[in-house]
């Protein structure tokens, strides 16, 4: 199945040329849709213009953006941010309230890109 999500353009650009290898999203009931093997399309913004195909290799579900960060953040934080809760900060201080995670949790899909597509 194909889902379709948006990427803000320094995110999406960091997967167009392989540094981003999961995305970190609310476990919403979109995102419960998305199974392993299934294809994310990602539209960079906020124009649309350009997009990128991904298979998910990997779907790990998280109760909290802690829990979540901590296990990745060698990987995927520690050279933007100072520790793990600097991250969790950041996430909602522009991106999810303490509330919806409580109620959804995290999920972290691990990607690879497939196609890479400009409009």
């Amino acid at each position: 199945m194909e889902h379709t999500m948006k990427l803000y353009a320094e995110n999406f650009k960091d997967l167009v040329q392989d540094k981003k290898v999961r995305e970190y999203r609310l476990n919403d009931a979109k995102r419960k849709l998305i199974k392993q093997g299934d294809t994310i399309r990602f539209q960079k913004l906020p124009n649309y213009d350009e997009e990128v195909l991904t298979e998910v290799t990997k779907r790990e579900e998280f109760p909290d953006w802690y829990s979540c960060y901590q296990k990745y953040f060698n990987e995927d934080f520690k050279d933007t941010y100072e520790d793990v809760e600097s991250v969790v900060q950041d996430t909602y201080s522009g991106y999810y309230t303490e509330e919806e995670t409580k109620e959804s949790g995290c999920v972290v899909f691990t990607i690879k890109v497939l196609q890479k597509i400009n409009r």
